[in-house]
Parts: structure tokens; sequence; C-alpha cells
């Protein structure tokens, strides 16, 4: 299969903002499982939550 220069160039792009994406998901993922194991503590009832569960 023989591609053009636009379609490696639109591919590239789109793996490129596939990553940022990931990484972007993975921080807010990182936040939220943070959020939610303070919110947990601070009930008096510390249980560390899975990553699952975010």
């Amino acid at each position: 299969m023989l591609m053009s220069n636009a379609h490696v160039e639109t591919l590239r792009q789109a793996l490129e903002l596939s990553r940022d994406a990931h990484k972007l998901l993975q921080t807010r993922h990182t936040e939220l499982l943070n959020r939610a194991n303070k919110a947990v503590e601070r009930k008096g009832h510390f249980v560390k939550l899975p990553q699952e569960i975010i």
C-alpha cells in the first residue's frame, strides 16, 4: 500500500494527539484518585481506593 506524504503526516499528527490525550487522561486519573482518597480519609474511614474505581 502506497501512502502519500499527506497521509503519513495526518497519521503522525493523529498519533501525537492520541499520545497527548493519553498523558492528560493519566494525569487527570491520578488527580481524581488522590482527591477521592483524601475525601475518604477526611471522613475518618480511610480506605485506599483501587485505581479501577476511578
